[in-house]
């Protein structure tokens, strides 16, 4: 198969790219979820586990108001 470099294909090849970040970026919140559900750690040790920044880890461990 041969492929002429066009806008299209750049277009879907960065689409992929970003899906799979966003695929990977939810995988890492729903770990560091887990993490601090089991209480073993400090925000400060799942912000640096996970590479996410302190405020969002902070965040994910705020109770949530209903």
């Amino acid at each position: 198969m041969e492929f002429d470099k066009g806008k299209e294909m750049v277009n879907v090849c960065i689409a992929t790219e970003e899906m799979k970040k966003e695929a990977a970026d939810a995988r890492t919140i729903e770990i560091a979820k887990a993490l601090i559900d089991l209480g073993k750690n400090t925000v400060e040790d799942i912000a640096e586990a996970t590479k996410l920044p302190l405020d969002v880890i902070k965040g994910l461990a705020e109770p949530k108001v209903q």
